[in-house]
């Protein structure tokens, strides 16, 4: 185990970075260039077999010289007195996760989750599943232009080669068989915690790993635009990312899509925002809300009896629809629905009703001949 002030394979140790229970991390100095090195502590314990995650390594490493930009470098791997080592660049910027605590810019953000989809194409077509991919291994190292750089490959599967099976309660979900759609997954949470802030999985306090990938399992998760406080998230965008949460990997999309979502997210700004008790549903231009929708945004508003207001939504039909109209947004709503909706007081029907910011949207029961929820309307 080397100490600042060793020299080890031409490179003087000048700093430690960080001790782990895995590795420890140093800056190091050779010939007047400085890199970053880490030292695994205990080969022993990094998988039953030493030689396979060292031959795994080989694989990763030497497919990951003709990425290019967008992934670490890894100037040289040895083994000395038992311990494996790697010195690679040393990368100069901020981790994204402290990156996010201070940066809310909407154009950054879209422009960090189509970086990180395009580098997760290029490794992908290099055979490499990243299979631990979070905030606190993606570097970014420039901001203006912004560019960031994904890092720590030590658990990358190459060609199905899986050494061990990783992955962080909270951060990412590791499937029985790690493949590329488990970084499909694990990009959908990268992507709603750039786009909304939040981790779209609810803290149930289980960090014991096995437990907390059975929980996921049950989709226990709100959807994306239901977190977008600042209504950037497209209905189509939304799907995707909800795609790519799903805890089957044959369901969830191809990259190409969700590449394709991100840098046309179907013009986010032009939406219909419903809000009642501080609660908030989101309709983008070409979009509908069904009793579904109506129940994952507003669960617990009920009529004066109690009830949940959602029931008095017809089941499987589309109750409003938002449509264009030159610059103008507009509602619609089938003239079949049992119970109507009222805008500003006037029944809405198959014909669009423009709306503009500071409406009301009733929802008018037929049976009891009076309104029993009323909206606010925000156009965006």
């Amino acid at each position: 185990m080397v100490e600042v002030g060793d020299t080890i394979w031409g490179y003087k140790v000048v700093d430690l970075i960080n001790r782990g229970g895995f590795c420890n991390a140093f800056k190091v100095e050779k010939d007047g260039k400085y890199y970053f090195m880490k030292e695994y502590t205990d080969p022993t314990k990094l998988s039953k077999d030493f030689e396979a995650f060292l031959d795994n390594q080989k694989h990763i490493l030497g497919c990951m010289e003709a990425l290019g930009e967008g992934t670490e470098k890894v100037v040289r791997h040895f083994i000395d007195d038992g311990h494996y080592y790697q010195v690679k660049e040393l990368l100069k910027g901020t981790n994204l996760e402290e990156w996010l605590d201070g940066h809310g810019e909407e154009e950054d953000r879209f422009d960090i989750a189509i970086q990180l989809t395009k580098i997760l194409q290029k490794i992908h077509a290099a055979g490499i599943v990243h299979q631990d991919l979070k905030a606190g291994q993606i570097m970014v190292v420039s901001e203006r232009p912004l560019k960031i750089v994904l890092t720590d490959f030590d658990w990358s599967v190459f060609k199905g080669k899986v050494v061990r099976k990783v992955g962080s309660p909270w951060h990412g979900y590791v499937d029985d068989e790690p493949s590329e759609k488990t970084d499909v997954f694990t990009l959908g949470i990268m992507i709603c915690e750039l786009l909304t802030g939040s981790n779209p999985y609810q803290d149930n306090g289980d960090y014991e790993p096995e437990r907390w990938y059975r929980w996921v399992k049950g989709r226990k998760y709100q959807e994306p635009s239901v977190l977008d406080g600042a209504g950037i998230i497209s209905r189509k965008l939304n799907d995707i990312i909800v795609q790519c949460l799903s805890p089957e990997p044959a369901d969830r999309p191809a990259l190409d899509d969700i590449l394709k979502a991100l840098e046309d997210p179907e013009d986010p700004k032009r939406q219909v925002v419903l809000t009642i008790e501080d609660r908030r549903l989101i309709i983008p231009a070409g979009g509908t809300a069904d009793r579904g929708y109506f129940k994952l945004c507003f669960p617990d508003i009920t009529d004066k009896e109690g009830n949940p207001v959602y029931l008095y939504i017809s089941h499987n039909v589309n109750a409003l629809q938002v449509g264009r109209e030159g610059k103008n947004l507009t509602l619609s709503s089938p003239d079949t629905l049992t119970n109507r909706f009222l805008l500003n007081g006037k029944a809405i029907g198959e014909t669009p009703a423009v709306v503009k910011d500071g409406d009301t949207l009733d929802l008018f029961s037929s049976k009891k001949g009076e309104s029993i929820a009323t909206f606010r309307i925000a156009v965006k």
